[in-house]
């Protein structure tokens, strides 16, 4: 204990010969390297302290902003316990435990969106479009709002698709026709084009074609359909 070892101390001073006076000053000189210790202690504690105060914080400002902003769940978390209602390093574990739930619907979210968006620049490539500013990027709010609206762009230009590959099909088909009515010589790329599509030798992946199905082609398969009709009217009237 300490006063056995401050005894047995006192014994060894007193046997080297120390004075009372000289034993008194090594006391003083113990007892202030004791309190420089202690002291030391506490600041290495006190600033631990801080840092743990300053992390409660950060953690409950981002599952604020996550809960309210980012997420849109505030109704899933409970309440942030208040400090003087919990020990510092609780209410650390509780905001640890909220932020990692809050981390993984985050992810689960991107998870559902970062494909679709993936399918949305897919999609504005094959139909020669530019892209829609409000999906070119995922943005801050990870909501189920912003899942939905990715849900129905997304339908909305797999249908602009399907119904551009249904035009393209058709549109191929009645100028082949001419062609073979015509007894026309293919030779244009582009009617080399229509010719391999229209015997399903010109299709990339099932669907999406060489020709491609912007507006723009559409259109020019649309003139060249209007030209071989009057092609036809031309050589019906001589």
């Amino acid at each position: 204990s300490g006063s056995e070892v401050m005894s047995k101390l006192n014994s060894v001073w007193r046997e080297m010969g120390l004075s009372e006076e000289e034993i008194s000053l090594q006391v003083v000189a113990m007892q202030k390297q004791i309190e420089s210790i202690f002291q030391s202690k506490l600041n290495d504690e006190m600033s631990l302290k801080e840092e743990y105060v300053n992390l409660s914080e950060t953690l409950a400002a981002e599952i604020q902003k996550l809960a309210t902003e980012t997420l849109k769940v505030e109704h899933l978390v409970k309440e942030i316990p208040e400090e003087e209602n919990v020990d510092l390093m609780r209410r650390l574990t509780w905001l640890r435990k909220e932020q990692e739930a809050l981390h993984k619907i985050r992810e689960e979210r991107l998870a559902q969106i970062e494909p679709m968006q993936d399918s949305l620049f897919q999609l504005w490539r094959e139909l020669g479009q530019e892209p829609d500013e409000e999906f070119v990027e995922i943005g801050d709010q990870i909501t189920a709002e912003r899942i939905e609206a990715f849900e129905v762009h997304l339908v909305v230009l797999k249908q602009e698709k399907n119904n551009r590959v249904h035009t393209l099909k058709d549109i191929c088909n009645k100028i082949c026709a001419l062609f073979d009515e015509l007894e026309y010589e293919v030779t244009t790329p582009l009617d080399v084009e229509i010719s391999l599509y229209h015997r399903g030798e010109g299709e990339t992946d099932g669907e999406s074609t060489r020709l491609g199905l912007s507006n723009e082609i559409i259109q020019q398969l649309n003139q060249r359909h209007k030209d071989l009709l009057d092609e036809k009217i031309s050589c019906t009237e001589r």
